[in-house]
């Protein structure tokens, strides 16, 4: 009897080793950044302690770089201040953002909505992908930039694909 209890206890305890660490990922965080510039994959950086997932709400509102280092899922990225940057892809379920730069060699990808909001600056350096729909409820400046950093409409760029619905509230002549 007592080699079966401490059997079960063996077993209990390497489950306790393998699978706790990775409980957070089983359900959604709100995960802000923090601390400055710095390497999205760096876990002291965001306020959850670590770094989003697929399922993970990621928060960019400081005056800010956050660089891309490896290719990055999360549920949703808001971007409402600073910057994100880097030569790798973000995808994302929903992106909202209602202010900042998005920039590099890199792409970032929206699978469900975009939310364009607000009224502060929105500029775009790098290839962007819609495949859901996109909802535009601002009066600030969306600025769609080549790498050379000269203006390009929407339907002259390969790199901006928007596919889906596209509804404009907000507009004034």
């Amino acid at each position: 009897m007592n080699n079966k209890i401490r059997s079960i206890m063996i077993v209990l305890s390497l489950y306790a080793l393998v699978f706790v660490p990775f409980y957070h990922h089983a359900q959604a965080a709100t995960c802000a950044w923090i601390g400055g510039s710095g390497n999205w994959n760096d876990p002291a950086h965001w306020s959850c302690g670590f770094v989003p997932g697929s399922v993970d709400d990621a928060i960019i509102n400081e005056n800010t770089a956050v660089t891309l280092t490896e290719n990055a899922t999360v549920g949703s990225l808001t971007l409402s201040f600073g910057g994100l940057t880097g030569a790798f892809n973000l995808t994302a379920d929903t992106i909202n953002w209602d202010g900042g730069t998005i920039s590099g060699s890199g792409s970032t990808t929206a699978n469900t909505t975009v939310n364009l909001t607000g009224t502060n600056d929105i500029l775009l350096y790098r290839t962007f992908n819609n495949v859901g729909s996109l909802v535009w409820n601002r009066t600030g400046l969306l600025g769609l930039m080549e790498m050379a950093n000269s203006t390009t409409r929407l339907g002259q760029a390969s790199r901006y694909s928007l596919l889906g619905i596209i509804s404009f509230t907000g507009m004034e002549n």
